[in-house]
């Protein structure tokens, strides 16, 4: 699911189904395939993606979706998009695609682990974690690998802001970014959580 509004929302699974809510209703917008979509990513009203299996990548522009060959035969799972000219796509096998608004190329050099989960505030700031604890951070030049000190697989990255980052996945426990080193915060029970997300720095859940 991806929101743009209160009135203006998203939603896609199998069969290549994608749904949007106007505020009253959900109703269903054909993508032109039966390939199941597994990410989505709404910066605009008319400019939207869907990644799913097989390498399946769609954008839609208001109008219409509209498929755009990626290259591979991967799945892509997880998405995120700053503006139309500036996508990233992580596919389960370590495969990381960026779209320059022309073209989706290979922009993951080093990184082999698969990413499961995206969040940045701006272009210059995209965090993306992913398996053997993977924690990386993009400049707007080149990824970083950054010691979080997990081993398992990170499921989900969220941020209040530069310095206050979460990430979810770890077994019992979570990662907190304080704009230097990541840190364990353990969860009760010894729960492992797979999403984790906040309003604020007073009110975080994690499932």
């Amino acid at each position: 699911v991806c929101a743009l509004a209160p009135t203006d929302a998203w939603a896609a699974g199998v069969d290549g189904a994608v749904l949007r809510w106007d505020g009253s209703a959900w109703r269903p917008v054909p993508s032109g395939t039966r390939t199941p979509v597994r990410a989505l990513a709404c910066p605009a009203t008319d400019d939207v993606w869907a990644a799913g299996t097989e390498g399946m990548l769609l954008h839609w522009d208001g109008a219409g979706w509209t498929r755009l060959p990626t290259g591979t035969w991967s799945g892509l799972g997880n998405l995120i998009a700053f503006r139309s000219d500036d996508v990233w796509a992580a596919a389960y096998d370590g495969l990381l695609l960026h779209w320059d608004g022309r073209q989706w190329r290979d922009a993951g050099a080093g990184i082999r682990e698969g990413i499961s989960g995206f969040w940045g505030p701006a272009p210059d700031d995209l965090w993306a974690v992913g398996e053997n604890g993977a924690a990386l951070h993009f400049d707007g030049t080149s990824w970083t690998r950054t010691a979080g000190g997990m081993t398992g697989v990170l499921r989900s990255v969220f941020g209040l802001a530069t310095d206050d980052i979460w990430a979810a996945g770890g077994r019992g426990a979570l990662l907190h970014w304080d704009g230097v080193a990541w840190s364990v915060e353990r969860l009760p029970g010894g729960v492992s959580a797979s999403c984790v997300w906040g309003a604020s720095s007073a009110e975080l859940w994690a499932f």
